[in-house]
């Protein structure tokens, strides 16, 4: 029979060796601390401390001596001049040189404790330069606002040269044009409004003086309504209608402007036509009469 083996058994040196190795590792978390700090239950004074601390740092202070410069003597003075020479191209330089001379006899004649000043070739020719790059910029800055002004110039003829070549070409008015003619549109108008209104304004005026005023108003409109009313009464009396007067009427107006257009004509009338202009000749006479008679006690009773 074949010995079957133990899974457990097979790996357990396995879980031994993880087990040491992480005893080895972490092993000081299960130690005792040895380190205990010292607690303070007292609040300490913070500003006598610093008080005396002040006094600590002054105490060991120590004033040291100032560094005191000894007394020296340059002789340069005593020193021979130079000698150097002469270029045609230095001759300005050799100009300037020889009018420094008595500066120079004057400086020899000084004592030997004074340091004498003065100008070396060296200074001499930084002066030169930087004057000459003084003037070399102040030319450049007048070339260049002279330029400037020059091109200032030239943009504005260029400029009102544009400007006349466009206004010739451009079909259109300017804006100067177009409201100088809705200003003088708008004035038109304004004084058109103004002129309709003071007529308006005197034709109400006209209504308003040639009106009569209201009593005079109430008098006339019972003054026709009396006068109406007479009428109608003279025209029952009379047996006669207001439409049978208003026809005999207009037919009597139709009658005179006919005869009119007739006159000189012989032929075309008739009995029957004299008959009926009798009549209508005998109502008119009716109608008048009733009229003259309305009008009189109207006038009558009128104050």
């Amino acid at each position: 029979m074949v010995r079957q083996e133990n899974p457990t058994a097979s790996g357990s040196p396995k879980l031994r060796t993880a087990e040491r190795t992480r005893t080895a590792k972490l092993g000081f978390l299960d130690e005792k601390l040895s380190f205990h700090p010292k607690i303070i239950q007292n609040v300490p004074d913070f500003s006598r401390l610093h008080k005396a601390l002040q006094t600590e740092v002054l105490r060991k202070t120590q004033i040291k001596d100032v560094t005191k410069c000894q007394p020296f003597c340059l002789r340069t003075s005593a020193l021979p001049a130079r000698q150097r020479t002469m270029s045609p191209e230095n001759s300005q330089v050799s100009n300037i040189s020889r009018s420094k001379s008595k500066s120079l006899g004057a400086l020899s004649s000084l004592s030997t404790d004074t340091l004498p000043t003065y100008i070396t070739d060296a200074e001499r020719k930084r002066c030169m330069a930087i004057r000459k790059s003084m003037e070399i910029r102040d030319s450049k800055n007048q070339e260049s606002s002279d330029w400037l002004r020059k091109y200032q110039m030239r943009s504005q003829a260029m400029k009102k040269t544009v400007v006349l070549h466009a206004k010739l070409l451009d079909p259109h008015s300017s804006l100067n044009e177009v409201y100088n003619e809705k200003l003088q549109q708008h004035r038109e108008a304004d004084q058109q409004r103004t002129r309709e209104y003071m007529k308006e304004l005197q034709e109400m005026k006209t209504r308003v003086s040639e009106r009569p005023y209201l009593f005079q108003q109430v008098k006339q409109k019972n003054a026709k309504a009396h006068a109406e009313q007479i009428y109608r009464n003279k025209l029952k009396k009379a047996g006669l209608k207001e439409q049978f007067v208003e026809e005999n009427g207009k037919a009597v107006e139709g009658v005179s402007s006919s005869t009119s257009f007739r006159s000189g004509d012989d032929g075309g009338s008739t009995e029957n036509d004299t008959h009926n202009r009798e009549e209508n000749v005998d109502n008119w006479e009716k109608i008048e009469d009733v009229e003259e008679e309305s009008v009189k006690s109207k006038g009558e009773e009128m104050p």
